[in-house]
C-alpha cells in the first residue's frame, strides 16, 4: 500500500476510534440524561443515612427527625417505587418496608451508642438526667436522678438491656420533679424511690411491677394512685405521709398492709379492703383523721396494735360477730365505733 493511502486509511481509523470513546464516556457519565429525559437516581439507607448517587440534586432523599416521636422516612419525588422507612417508640424501632401500613418487618430493641439508636436514630430520653445501675448481666435498674429533672420518661432498654427496677432513693428529693412516665420492663419500685418529691401529684404504676418498697411515696402530694392487681407486696410506710391521698383501692392480691403504710394520710376518706387481705399491721391507717369508714372481711386473722389511732371519725365495720383472738387487743386505741356482724 503507497504511503499517501495507508495515512488516509490510518486518519478514518482514528476518527473512528475517536467517535466510539465518546460513546462510552457518555454512557458511563452519572450526569448525562437518559434517552427519556429523567435523571436517574438511586436511595439507599444504611445505618440511618441516606446516599445518592446523584449529588446536590434537589429530588435526592435526607434521613431527617425533628422530634422522637415522628417516623424517619426515605422517599423520592422522582422514584414511586416504596422505600424502605423506620418507624420507632421508646421501646422499639421497626422498619416497614412497604406501602401497606401494617406490614411490619424486623421489630427489634433499640441499638443505643451514646444515647442514640444506630439503626433508626431514636434518641435514648431522660438519659440527661438518669443513671444506672447493673443489677445482673442482663438487666439494668434506674439508680439516681439529677434533682433538676421536671419530666420523665424511664426508657425500656439502656445499653440494649432491660430496664427492670427503680433503685433505692432513685429519684428521692427530686422536688422539681411533676411528670414521669414509668415503662412496663419496670418489675419493682425500690425504698424511699420517690421520697420526698414534692412537686408529684400523680404517677402511674404499670402492671408489670409486682412490689412497692418501704417508703416507697413517702410524704408526696399524691392525690390519687392505682395500684395494679400485680401487685403482691406493699412496703412499710409506702404511702405514710401521703396528705393529699383521698381514696385508696387495695387489689386482691395483697395480702398484708404492713406498719405505718397509710399513716398520716390526713384527707383519705375511703379505702377498700379486698377479702384476700389477711393481716393489717400497726398504725396502718393511723392518723387517718378524715377516714369515714372502713369494712373489715372475714379474712383479716390479725390487726396490729393502734391499727387505727387517731382516725377521729371513722367507724369500722366487720363481717366477724366478735373481736377475733388473734387481733391485738391494742388494735382499737382510739376507742372507734364498731358495728359487728356486718354482711358486705
Amino acid at each position: 500500500m503507497k504511503q499517501k493511502e495507508w495515512g488516509n486509511f490510518m486518519k478514518k481509523q482514528n476518527i473512528l476510534f475517536v467517535f466510539v470513546l465518546g460513546l462510552l464516556l457518555s454512557s458511563c457519565n452519572p450526569y448525562s440524561p437518559s434517552s427519556s429525559g429523567s435523571t436517574n437516581s438511586i436511595t439507599t439507607i444504611t445505618n440511618n443515612e441516606t446516599t445518592s448517587n446523584q449529588p446536590n440534586s434537589s429530588n435526592s432523599s435526607i434521613l431527617l427527625s425533628t422530634s422522637n416521636d415522628q417516623p424517619l422516612t426515605s422517599s423520592s419525588t422522582t422514584d414511586n417505587t416504596p422505600k424502605e422507612r423506620y418507624i420507632y417508640d421508646g421501646y422499639y424501632h421497626w422498619k416497614n418496608s412497604s406501602e401497606v401500613e401494617d406490614k411490619i418487618e424486623n421489630y427489634n430493641p433499640h441499638n443505643y451508642v451514646e444515647g442514640k439508636c444506630v439503626d433508626c436514630g431514636y434518641i435514648e430520653v431522660s438519659n440527661k438526667y438518669l443513671t444506672f445501675e447493673a443489677v445482673d448481666e442482663e438487666t439494668y435498674g434506674v439508680k439516681y436522678c439529677d434533682v433538676e429533672a421536671i419530666e420523665i420518661t424511664i426508657p425500656y432498654f439502656y445499653e440494649n438491656k432491660e430496664v427492670i427496677t427503680i433503685l433505692e432513693e432513685a429519684f428521692n428529693r427530686c422536688g422539681s420533679l411533676t411528670y414521669i412516665v414509668i415503662p412496663s420492663s419496670i418489675v419493682s419500685i425500690g425504698n424511699w424511690a420517690f421520697e420526698f418529691c414534692k412537686s408529684l401529684t400523680s404517677i402511674v404504676i404499670p402492671s408489670s411491677v409486682t412490689s412497692i418498697g418501704d417508703n416507697a411515696f413517702y410524704f408526696m402530694p399524691l392525690t390519687s394512685i392505682e395500684i395494679p392487681n400485680s401487685v403482691t407486696s406493699i412496703g412499710e410506710s409506702a404511702f405514710n405521709g401521703c396528705t393529699s391521698l383521698t381514696n385508696i383501692k387495695i387489689p386482691n392480691s395483697i395480702t398484708i398492709i404492713k406498719n405505718c403504710t397509710f399513716n398520716r394520710c390526713i384527707s383519705l376518706t375511703s379505702i377498700e379492703i379486698p377479702n384476700s387481705l389477711t393481716t393489717i399491721e400497726w398504725s396502718a391507717f393511723g392518723g387517718c383523721k378524715s377516714l369515714k369508714s372502713i369494712k373489715i372481711p372475714n379474712s383479716v386473722l390479725s390487726i396490729g396494735a393502734g391499727a387505727f389511732s387517731l382516725c377521729s371519725s371513722l367507724t369500722i365495720y366487720c363481717e366477724a360477730k366478735s373481736k377475733p383472738s388473734s387481733w391485738s387487743y391494742r388494735w382499737n386505741l382510739s376507742n372507734c365505733p364498731v358495728r359487728w356482724g356486718c354482711k358486705f
